[in-house]
């Protein structure tokens, strides 16, 4: 029998974050009601909260077989589905869930993000905007609908809608998040705008929870065996994991242990592979940002590295707690954090020249020798690489006799500025195509801002050929382009990667951040400097030199597969030394400013030592400070020139040690003397 004032007490408990009494009521009304709608609805969307999604799925597909004409069930089925990848199946559900409550603000924002998630972006924005008709305040109609208008292209529409969406539920992390994202795109979007928009994030999620941080037991011996964890939602067949697959396996265990924190649901076959190569692995998806960082601080463990920055599904709230006491990113997102708990952003010279460290972070940067990563291909299927539809082929305008330009980057790269300058080039080469691969291409209109900007610069469809991309059918498309046109100002980062791997070159415009800069230090890296233009006209002029000898560009595409394995852009074993030596820095610079631990409150000075120092605001005696400047002084002489100019460096934090005993003992010979500082 249903006591409403027993369900009543049970939606209260789970408000409150205990769960059990919802769990346990919903479990005994189905006992004596099969397929109660409430305790259908409540007791699937709990299991998925455990990430027992199989379990959900099947609650809620008994549900239906009960009773066919409940809408939630649909909603809930396609929900759950969107969250493990399943997701024409999730599209499907939602479209019932319509045909059910044409009425229904929730189902059309249902609609919507399967919609998106199938990559059908005109149906998204259409259900966003039913959604909308029916709630003009809306909110997930709002952001829904700006995360559709990004998956066409029109990144103005995209980045208002998402401020609107951030203007009706400011607490809300999601709209936030995917601006940050959108304004990288955005030619019209300057970096300092990008960074200040994280800032706003730390004010929002940061600051209210600096207070909540717990002290970190971890000891402060540098030389010892640390725990390092990776947090992303993208252990799976994800582009982060073509560069973050070959740290996790070779990370050497004596020195490293390595936890990963998975903050999705689904999981792949590269899920399965990334869980055999690590020590642990957990997952984090529905717990609670404090809850996560619990486990991690649980975990003592020494250095966090986010993959993901702002991206989908991100740890980044996590993090806020600071559950670590090195935090670091990497990988995921082209630009800074905003967040002061990140100390570190793994980069390198060439992706973040010096002195962008001023304007364009809020983290320390540690720049590795050579490039910021190290490339697997193929990391669906490792047989691919040996497949011979896999192999390089001769440049396809030897057999079409006209040569074809192309990109397979996201269409949200192909900015109004990037196709003004492919059309010039087009121009100048009358016989030549474009090929662009895109998502949701099937549909015209998906591509019919595209194909716009083309044709107000003169650009026909004849010149065009617009091929829908499928993930199956990833690098293949590469056979049918002869030079690769990067985009900008976020040019290409795994899509360079992949371009180059099938033997295409690829023209890059160098800008000044790290957007503007991926594909140069890949290029760099690699070996082909000399396709990195730093004007537009010189990137124009340098395409047109690699069309002009189709001998010459055929005899670089058969042999840049080659050159390309033996850079360090795949050297894995170069590469992790580089990092883990890396690690080991970052963690010794903790441990420096863990030390000297000084005095304990109330303790008294030592007769005979009553000279005191002051350092990092404890009080310490001038032999200990002494000591702890033989460290620094020791470790600073490794520093080469550009590292020992930065503020966080060990040279610096010598130089203010040696300030503060000068301060107390201005004649002393260890620090007047031959200190090198």
């Amino acid at each position: 029998m249903i006591n409403e004032d027993e369900k009543q007490a049970a939606l209260k408990e789970y408000a409150a974050g205990r769960p059990q009494a919802l769990e346990a009521y919903c479990r005994r009304v189905l006992g004596a009601i099969p397929g109660e709608a409430f305790a259908v609805a409540h007791l699937s969307n709990l299991l998925a909260e455990r990430g027992d999604y199989a379990g959900a799925i099947a609650l809620s597909e008994e549900g239906i077989k009960r009773e066919p004409a409940n809408a939630s069930h649909y909603m809930n089925l396609a929900h759950f589905n969107i969250q493990i990848k399943r997701h024409q199946t999730a599209l499907r559900h939602a479209r019932e869930a319509v045909r059910l409550t044409p009425l229904s603000e929730l189902a059309w924002v249902n609609l919507s993000s399967a919609a998106y998630c199938a990559e059908q972006f005109e149906e998204s924005i259409a259900a966003s905007n039913k959604a909308l008709e029916i709630n003009p305040k809306s909110f997930g109609g709002t952001n829904n609908l700006a995360t559709a208008h990004k998956g066409i292209g029109d990144l103005p529409a995209a980045i208002a809608a998402y401020r609107r969406a951030m203007a009706l539920d400011p607490k809300s992390v999601t709209p936030l998040t995917n601006l940050l994202l959108t304004m990288l795109y955005h030619a019209e979007t300057p970096v300092s705008e990008v960074v200040e928009t994280a800032k706003t994030y730390a004010r929002q999620f940061e600051a209210p929870v600096v207070s909540k941080r717990k002290p970190h037991r971890n000891s402060a011996l540098p030389d010892r065996r640390l725990r390092i964890g990776f947090l992303s939602p993208d252990f799976n067949n994800h582009a982060v994991m073509y560069f973050a697959e070959p740290v996790l396996y070779r990370l050497p265990r004596q020195d490293f242990e390595v936890y990963c924190y998975y903050t999705y649901a689904g999981a792949d076959t590269t899920t399965e592979r990334v869980k055999s190569l690590v020590d642990r692995f957990r997952y984090v998806m529905v717990s609670k940002p404090e809850q996560v960082a619990q486990t991690i601080q649980d975990d003592e463990i020494d250095i966090l590295i986010d993959l993901a920055g702002h991206t989908a599904k991100n740890g980044l709230q996590a993090m806020c707690y600071k559950p670590a006491p090195v935090q670091v990113t990497w990988l995921g997102y082209p630009g800074t954090t905003g967040l002061s708990s990140i100390d570190w952003r793994v980069t390198d010279h060439i992706a973040d020249p010096p002195g962008v460290e001023k304007d364009q972070y809020t983290e320390g940067l540690v720049r590795l020798p050579g490039c910021f990563c190290v490339y697997r291909p193929h990391i669906r299927d490792a047989n691919q690489r040996f497949d011979p539809r896999y192999q390089v082929r001769e440049t396809p305008a030897l057999a079409n006799g006209f040569i074809t330009l192309g990109s397979c980057n996201n269409i949200a790269k192909l900015t109004a500025p990037t196709i003004a300058v492919w059309s010039q080039i087009l121009r100048a080469m009358p016989t030549a195509k474009l090929l662009i691969e895109g998502k949701d291409f099937a549909n015209p209109l998906s591509s019919k801002g595209l194909r716009a900007m083309l044709a107000n610069n003169g650009i026909g469809e004849d010149r065009l050929k617009l091929v829908n991309r499928d993930p199956t059918n990833q690098y293949l498309t590469y056979h049918q382009i002869d030079i690769a046109l990067d985009p900008f100002p976020l040019t290409g980062g795994t899509t360079t990667f992949d371009t180059l791997w099938m033997g295409v070159p690829v023209v890059s415009l160098l800008g000044r951040s790290y957007r503007e800069r991926l594909s140069a230090t890949i290029l760099h890296n690699g070996g082909f400097g000399d396709d990195i233009a730093t004007t537009q006209q010189a990137y124009i002029a340098r395409v047109l030199a690699l069309a002009a000898d189709l001998p010459a560009l055929n005899a670089r595409r058969m042999a840049q597969r080659q050159k390309m394995q033996v850079s360090v852009l795949m050297d894995e074993r170069k590469f992790v030394a580089l990092f883990a030596k890396s690690l080991r820095g970052m963690w010794q610079n903790w441990c420096v400013r863990q030390e000297p631990q000084g005095l304990r409150p109330g303790e008294l000075v030592v007769p005979g030592t009553d000279l005191l120092v002051y350092v990092n605001g404890k009080r310490i005696t001038l032999p200990h400070a002494l000591a702890w400047l033989e460290r620094l002084k020791t470790r600073a002489a490794t520093e080469d020139p550009q590292t020992a100019a930065q503020d966080n460096s060990i040279t610096q934090q010598a130089r203010s040690l040696s300030t503060a005993i000068l301060t107390v003992v201005p004649e002393h010979p260890v620090v007047g003397m031959g200190s090198g500082l």
